[in-house]
């Protein structure tokens, strides 16, 4: 029959912090590695691996192909949602890392790790993730939205009206996007920032 495992990554936060807090780059480093192949036999005791390289504050070339699809004005209206909301959870899209990435790579680095996610679990209400993902499936769609504290947002609605940047951090991502000045962004997150 079939065998189901799961490989999960424990990371030092001085290893996070090479990888400027982003656990998409971790992973893109690990696969790198060859670390997470498929293994046929499972060992009973796992090996320490290394991961190499490091990676910048900001992708770039994401955050131009956000800006453009879904859009600047979502991209910013996102970030405010995250910033607002205690729970949040993704519907209409079919990729949704990317859009996590894209959401990522708008914070600095000191404040990524407060933002648990999940792109490939099934939506549940026991797993306390800030941001969820949903399948196409109407019953999960109305799950989500009936959790206390939980707001459902929809990657397919060109605009996030609720979510409109009012506050200075969002506001701030919205005018670089739209300016296409990026690397003031990279700028940015060269200071240490704790608080948004």
């Amino acid at each position: 029959g079939f065998q189901v495992y799961t490989q999960c990554l424990i990371v030092p936060s001085d290893e996070l912090a090479r990888f400027a807090n982003n656990p998409f780059a971790v992973l893109r480093a690990a696969l790198a590695g060859g670390s997470l192949e498929v293994q046929h036999e499972i060992p009973r005791q796992l090996e320490p691996m290394q991961l190499f390289g490091h990676t910048p504050a900001v992708d770039s070339a994401l955050l131009a192909r956000l800006s453009s699809r879904p859009g600047v004005s979502w991209l910013a209206g996102f970030v405010q949602a995250a910033l607002s909301c205690p729970s949040l959870a993704l519907a209409g899209t079919v990729e949704p890392e990317h859009l996590i990435a894209g959401l990522l790579n708008c914070l600095p680095p000191e404040c990524r790790t407060r933002f648990s996610f999940s792109t490939g679990l099934r939506y549940s209400p026991r797993r306390p993730f800030r941001i969820s993902t949903l399948d196409d499936d109407p019953a999960e769609l109305r799950q989500a939205a009936r959790r206390p504290g939980t707001t459902v947002l929809d990657a397919s609605n060109a605009s996030l009206n609720d979510f409109a940047p009012i506050d200075g951090w969002p506001r701030l991502i919205e005018h670089v996007l739209k300016s296409g000045k990026v690397s003031f962004l990279a700028a940015q997150f060269s200071k240490r920032r704790f608080e948004l």
